[in-house]
Parts: C-alpha cells; structure tokens; sequence
C-alpha cells in the first residue's frame, strides 16, 4: 500500500511538471539556454504576468498583445508575484535576474529567466 501511494505521489509530480503554454507555444520545449522575460504587476490587488520568449507581437491599433500564461485551455491565474516567480522555477526555468518598479498604486515585478540546461 505505501509502495502505490508513493508512485502516486512521484506521478503526480511529474505530471505537474508539464507545460508553460504561452499563445499556444509551450515555453518548456525551446532550446537549452533560452533566455524569456516575465512581467508581472499588482494593481488593485490583482496580478497579471505576461511572458517574453522573443515572439512576434501584434499591433491591434490600440495596443501590443501581450502574452499570456495558460494551460492549453483557459488563462493560468497567479495569486502573487511571487506565486508565478515559483511556477518558473518549478518547471526548470533559472532566474538570472530581477528588477521591482514602485509607483504610487501599483508594483512592477520583471524576472528574466534561462532555460536549464
């Protein structure tokens, strides 16, 4: 019986340690080495994360699309900046560097990121 929970708990890890979809691109499969840069900001207490792998952007005449985290189906919600700094690092993505942004009601988080080799 322990030898069964103990495979599930070891599938259920490696299950989580799946995909990071970003516009129907899964981040997780680019090269060794590749550097992204994750955004994310508070702002009336809710968080927002957007990701740069170096993708093209679309001008829509009024603004840039930005690219968002999902799980293939529905947009990924992060509860803190924090929350999604982790959800990298879990995946295997290295954090080389960081910078926080404080304005008056709003706080900027930019992380950059190196896939692990």
């Amino acid at each position: 019986m322990r030898y069964t929970m103990l495979l599930i708990f070891v599938l259920s890890m490696q299950i989580s340690y799946g995909q990071i979809v970003v516009n129907g691109t899964d981040i997780n499969k680019l090269e060794s080495g590749t550097h992204i840069q994750v955004h994310a900001w508070e702002f009336n207490s809710k968080v927002t994360v957007t990701v740069d792998y170096g993708q093209e952007r679309e001008f829509d005449g009024r603004n840039i699309s930005i690219a968002m985290v999902d799980d293939g189906s529905q947009k990924k919600v992060f509860k803190s900046p924090v929350n999604a700094l982790n959800f990298f690092l879990t995946n295997g993505w290295e954090l080389v560097d960081f910078a926080v942004t404080v304005s008056e009601n709003q706080v900027d988080y930019t992380y950059i990121f190196k896939r692990q080799k």
